[in-house]
């Protein structure tokens, strides 16, 4: 899986852009620090070199940029691994197509108002993520892929590109994301260090997502009773 997007990554540092008429996609973008590349690739204008022109609609949640694509309100939808895996069971056609995000940002937090006075008393732990990172995805449909493997590649060239701006410019990363969300300096260094902006498909997230339908199966959280294969859910056919 990694070879798909190491040689999307030496084409993406090649500064010349695609000929003829930009290519259009709808973006359902989760704001926030996971979502980063999204707003440094369009500020620095790599949407644009790569001949995509792109509009960006901002969701609060990664479920709600999903449901958006679910609604056939976008191209393709940004959002965490567990929310790819709760809509699987009954949308087969869904596919990723790369991480822009790698995190291990989960905290558990209680209320004591609530008469929660330590963890472990009336809460749960849910051991399907403990542990493991957290992934934000690239999500779009099995047939906006089949006919837009090339629009696709493009995309992942211009997320590889502000990849590249971060490990090279972090501190001018960093700003541009305080700036658009108006963080502070404080905010963005504390979430900054837990996240791992790099375009990728590890096997690892294959793991996490089996572990992730395994628990909603076993918590009665679908009526499926298997695992789906997650190999059919990853579009790697841009060559």
């Amino acid at each position: 899986m990694l070879a798909v997007l190491l040689g999307i990554g030496a084409c993406g540092q090649q500064k010349s852009q695609p000929a003829g008429t930009a290519e259009k996609i709808t973006l359902a973008a989760a704001t926030g620090h996971p979502g980063s590349l999204v707003y440094i690739a369009e500020e620095l204008g790599y949407f644009k070199n790569n001949g995509l022109e792109i509009t960006i609609n901002e969701y609060e949640a990664g479920k709600l940029a999903v449901d958006a694509l679910l609604a056939g309100k976008a191209d393709v939808a940004t959002g965490s691994e567990f929310v790819f895996v709760s809509h699987s069971f009954d949308n087969p056609d869904l596919k990723t197509f790369g991480t822009i995000a790698t995190a291990q940002t989960c905290k558990l937090i209680s209320r004591k108002d609530h008469g929660i006075e330590k963890l472990g008393e009336i809460t749960t732990v849910w051991p399907g993520q403990s542990g493991q990172d957290l992934y934000f995805l690239l999500i779009t449909k099995e047939d906006w892929l089949k006919g837009h493997a090339s629009t696709a590649q493009r995309l992942l060239k211009a997320f590889i590109q502000a990849e590249q701006f971060v490990s090279n410019y972090e501190q001018k990363a960093k700003d541009i994301i305080k700036n658009k969300f108006g963080y502070t300096s404080e905010y963005v260094d504390y979430y900054w260090a837990k996240l791992d902006y790099t375009v990728r498909l590890p096997q690892a997230l294959l793991l996490a997502m089996e572990d992730q339908a395994r628990w909603r199966i076993e918590n009665k959280l679908t009526d499926r009773s298997q695992v789906p294969n997650y190999l059919d859910y990853i579009y790697t056919s841009m060559g």
